[in-house]
């Protein structure tokens, strides 16, 4: 008979749903991440790949802090995801490398705005996706 931790020391992770707690905001916290938190822009993007959470990295602070994540979705949706003060990680990243390739991850830090749940429907379907806001701060802050 193995338990949770078993897996994860045989090199396996669980899912985001299979993580501790009941709901989002208490499944981040069974992984170290909460409002507030800072963090390596590299860790949370080992995270990501870990969990599969969306993670939308906010560069403008005011955004950041006054309009929930499916307003500004709303509200930006007919802008391109690299013109508007927000971008999901993996396009971040993925920018960040084309137009810098000396660009480090781990030289960069963010902090934790909130973390929740979007409704996303796929076809017919309606399916929760968590999902992570983070303020962008910059290299050693």
């Amino acid at each position: 008979m193995h338990d949770e931790n078993d897996r994860i020391a045989c090199g396996s992770s669980p899912s985001f749903e299979e993580l501790a707690g009941r709901g989002a905001k208490e499944r981040f916290v069974a992984i170290g991440i909460e409002p507030g938190a800072r963090l390596c822009l590299a860790d949370l993007a080992g995270l990501y790949d870990r969990y599969g959470f969306e993670t939308y990295l906010y560069f403008d602070e005011d955004l950041a802090g006054r309009s929930p994540l499916k307003d500004d979705l709303e509200d930006f949706r007919i802008v391109p995801e690299a013109a508007r003060p927000f971008m999901r990680l993996p396009v971040f990243l993925r920018t960040m490398r084309k137009h810098d390739p000396e660009f480090s991850p781990e030289n960069v830090t963010v902090e934790v705005i909130d973390c929740g749940t979007l409704e996303e429907t796929y076809g017919c379907v309606l399916r929760p996706r968590p999902y992570l806001r983070c303020l962008l701060l910059g290299p050693g802050k």
